[in-house]
């Protein structure tokens, strides 16, 4: 590059007419080689700005947000709010909570991040990729089946005993196959219908969308999406009672606009603003709490 600069500042001196002397109305003459060696010189300048200079993050780049997919619904509504009141655009990509955070770990990059469950939160703090959490809402797993329930299904030991189609949440991949994985395992059930799930979805849409269509005869997603499948009804299941999964938005380290990040994290968190989307959607919503430190418990 400099030696690309260095031949044109060449070529300026060597084609530039030569004139013994360059007239100015109130300032004396200056020899004409000067006045082209300083001209070149600011040229010199500018481009070297122009080779080197990036925009800011606040000159326009979005907030990048990584999301549980379960929260496409509200998280899209309180996005475009935020945008048309800040006017800062607001990129979110959705996926399955350890999926999202496996690419956050790989790419090192990403403002603000939203699982499903606060226990993905503290693995991303073991990585140190936590700098504080503002507490969002809790959903709760239940078993779903098809509006008038045809297959007769009333209770998890059904799913174990009969032949039935049943999708579920990977609990490698999402937060509602981990949640039911850690639950089951407790009662010593999920070996036997870990052997009788038809189908493991990496996110909990995906199990809903297996049952609106018809592809499935039972599933296992969270309350709070009901409201987005009126095709299904919850069967009541003793195992899931107590089982929570709570959200926490978690400001990132990897990010280059922390104060913008926290900004957003708040928004999401604030009574007057992301909790009503969150509570419209179907969730249940914490209340409205200071956004904790890194070190601090959520």
């Amino acid at each position: 590059m400099w030696a690309a600069m260095s031949i044109l500042l060449s070529l300026t001196l060597q084609t530039a007419p030569r004139r013994p002397k360059y007239e100015f109305a109130r300032c004396g003459t200056i020899d004409r080689s000067l006045a082209v060696l300083l001209s070149s010189v600011v040229l010199v300048v500018v481009l070297t700005a122009i080779l080197f200079w990036k925009p800011s993050q606040q000159a326009g780049e979005p907030l990048v947000v990584y999301a549980a997919a379960s929260l496409r619904q509200p998280l899209d509504a309180i996005a475009r709010s935020y945008e048309k009141e800040t006017g800062t655009q607001v990129q979110v990509q959705y996926g399955g909570s350890q999926t999202l955070l496996a690419n956050i770990k790989l790419s090192k990059t990403g403002d603000v991040y939203v699982p499903a469950d606060e226990s993905y939160i503290e693995l991303a703090r073991r990585d140190d990729l936590v700098e504080q959490t503002v507490p969002l809402a809790r959903m709760h797993p239940v078993l779903v089946v098809e509006k008038g329930n045809p297959h007769k299904i009333s209770s998890l030991d059904d799913l174990l005993t009969r032949e039935l189609k049943i999708s579920q949440g990977d609990p490698d991949a999402g937060a509602i196959g981990k949640v039911t994985h850690d639950v089951l395992t407790k009662l010593g059930k999920w070996e036997s219908l870990r052997a009788k799930t038809t189908v493991f979805k990496t996110t909990v849409n995906d199990v809903g969308n297996d049952l609106k269509v018809g592809a499935a005869d039972a599933g296992i997603i969270w309350d709070s999406l009901m409201p987005q499948y009126p095709t299904v009804e919850v069967v009541p299941t003793p195992e899931f009672e107590g089982a929570t999964a709570r959200i926490l938005a978690a400001v990132l380290s990897t990010g280059k606009q922390r104060p913008a990040a926290v900004k957003f994290a708040e928004y999401l968190g604030a009574a007057d603003k992301g909790l009503i989307a969150l509570k419209k959607a179907g969730f249940e919503v914490e209340s409205s709490e200071p956004a904790a430190s890194a070190g601090a418990n959520p």
